[in-house]
């Protein structure tokens, strides 16, 4: 199989090699597998080599022997871990974090996901061989939107409030796991600005993705399951109201997509210090049932919501991430009802086995 061409202007050629963290997640997947498309070779950073072994079989079958490689490194927070790690690399798409979805401690979830993010951008900082450094964020960096809210969301923002939020005292119930969340995010990026700052003769270009909710299919159900927004779309087709609730009103975007902006942010000539927001079009559980209850009429599906508001925030910087995905070769966003039908297709496919 050909590899898929890139820009010509691209600061990166086919095959550099790319480091990757995070790799066994759902958007890390589909990051590596969309940089081997494009002939790049890649090494994912695994914590747990047994969760991982999948990955090398995969890739080794679709784009050949040498072209994925994987570095073992069971404490991303270490200082130095990844250091071995970024020998010979050329960019480095960072995704791995920290996610705990119950009652946690903003040591628990925050200090981890900051330490990884500084602990990578260091380590990539010290190396000779690499020129790009990209940090998967969240738009819960920015803003967390109340439902039927107006707001413009601006690159300048940053969650002020869910960073006060977690420094509260105990108990902490659930519900604080998306404060704790957004906070981990929006600290993570201002030490990476701060860093870049303090730090103006570093080799590196240093962006950063934020993401909202994430469709499609994992690479393999198989070995991912369904996680985390691919699980509550799966629940809301299944029915499972507590899952479906858990996310409020949100932006989508389709992974690959998602995953193309990260790619993009790692090799675009102009791409210098930004913060790209990775979300397409505004969804709640009402809308997406409603598309399934038109797609698969033979199914039966829970009630409405009647009190689910809607998200009504608008991203000023929309239009330089739809300029940047044109730049890969993707002339419009995936549309809600492909994406919501992949996933759903392949629930009716494992229902099916």
């Amino acid at each position: 199989m050909s590899p898929i061409p890139v820009p010509s202007n691209s600061v990166l050629p086919p095959g550099s090699l790319i480091l990757v963290t995070g790799i066994t997640s759902f958007v890390g997947g589909h990051v590596a597998d969309q940089l081997l498309k494009r002939g790049f070779r890649v090494r994912g950073v695994v914590r747990d080599l047994s969760k991982a072994e999948w990955l090398e079989d995969r890739f080794e079958k679709d784009y050949g022997k040498g072209t994925y490689e994987v570095a073992h490194v069971p404490d991303l927070s270490v200082k130095g871990a990844l250091d071995e790690s970024m020998k010979d690399v050329s960019g480095v798409v960072h995704l791995a974090t920290t996610l705990l979805f119950g009652p946690s401690t903003p040591d628990e979830f925050i200090l981890p996901t900051v330490a990884f993010a500084m602990n990578a951008l260091e380590s990539a900082d010290r190396s000779p061989s690499v020129a790009r450094f990209v940090f998967c964020s969240s738009t819960a960096s920015a803003a967390m939107v109340p439902p039927n809210t107006h707001i413009t969301v601006t690159k300048g923002m940053f969650n002020e409030t869910a960073i006060e939020a977690s420094r509260r005292p105990p108990p902490y119930d659930p519900s604080h796991a998306m404060v704790s969340y957004s906070a981990s995010k929006a600290l993570a990026e201002k030490a990476i600005f701060q860093y870049i700052a303090e730090h103006p003769d570093s080799r590196l270009t240093v962006n950063i993705v934020l993401p909202e909710f994430n469709s499609g299919v994992p690479l393999s159900v198989e070995h991912q399951g369904y996680p985390t927004s691919a699980g509550n779309l799966k629940a809301v087709f299944e029915g499972d109201y507590t899952t479906a609730k858990f996310f409020p009103p949100l932006h989508y975007i389709h992974v690959v997509d998602d995953a193309l902006l990260h790619i993009a942010a790692l090799l675009h000539p102009g791409a210098k210090s930004e913060r790209i927001f990775s979300a397409h079009q505004s969804k709640n559980m009402n809308t997406t049932l409603a598309l399934f209850r038109r797609l698969y009429p033979e199914r039966r599906f829970m009630e409405d919501d009647p009190t689910e508001g809607e998200n009504l925030a608008v991203y000023a910087e929309k239009p330089r991430a739809t300029e940047l995905l044109r730049w890969m070769g993707k002339d419009e966003w995936t549309g809600m009802e492909e994406s919501f039908k992949e996933l759903a297709d392949s629930l009716i496919l494992v229902e099916s086995v």
